[in-house]
């Protein structure tokens, strides 16, 4: 796991790139990311995810204005992304894991994916893809720039010969489908 001192020297060796970077945002071994104006809200409907490609059709696209909020009902789920765009060398990975203040709120922005694979955001920086819930009793509003997520970064044993935006299923491919309703 990487300290503030390491991530430092890691994006300075070009092997994470966040895009703004701001050393505010910095903590003992953690970044921690903010959140974009963009959202994914969910249409009622039933999925097989083994027969569906397009997922975007299951969404409808939120922007929320410069100054205004999104509101985050109990029970709701929602896709909303970093503001920051990120890439990671063949020999970083990340995970990313929500705050504790959200968490004391009954509001997760990851269900089950959090590790952003090495070589995510190569050659283009991406942002990250947040799938937030909110399992407590409150609406919660949603601030567009606001503290969202820790990035938890560490080094590989050995470099991956297989950078995730060249073989993952979400990653950045000449062909490919749209499987998120928030583009890049």
């Amino acid at each position: 796991m990487f300290s503030n001192i390491d991530i430092i020297n890691a994006a300075k060796n070009k092997d994470i790139l966040i895009k703004p970077f701001d050393k505010k945002l910095l903590k003992p071994c953690a970044y921690t990311f903010t959140l974009d104006n963009e959202f994914a809200v969910a249409i009622d409907g039933e999925i097989d995810p083994l027969k569906t490609k397009r997922f975007d059709k299951f969404y409808k696209k939120v922007k929320v204005k410069k100054g205004k909020t999104f509101i985050l009902k109990p029970g709701q789920f929602v896709l909303g992304r970093t503001k920051e765009k990120v890439s990671l060398s063949n020999k970083i990975g990340m995970l990313i894991d929500g705050t504790t203040t959200f968490a004391r709120f009954g509001v997760s922005v990851i269900q089950t994916a959090m590790l952003v694979h090495a070589g995510h955001g190569i050659p283009k920086p991406r942002k990250i893809i947040l799938e937030i819930t909110n399992a407590g009793p409150f609406n919660i509003v949603l601030t567009p720039g606001m503290q969202i997520a820790d990035g938890i970064f560490f080094e590989l044993k050995t470099p991956t010969d297989k950078p995730y935006d060249a073989i993952g299923k979400y990653g950045l491919r000449k062909k490919r489908d749209e499987l998120l309703p928030l583009r890049q």
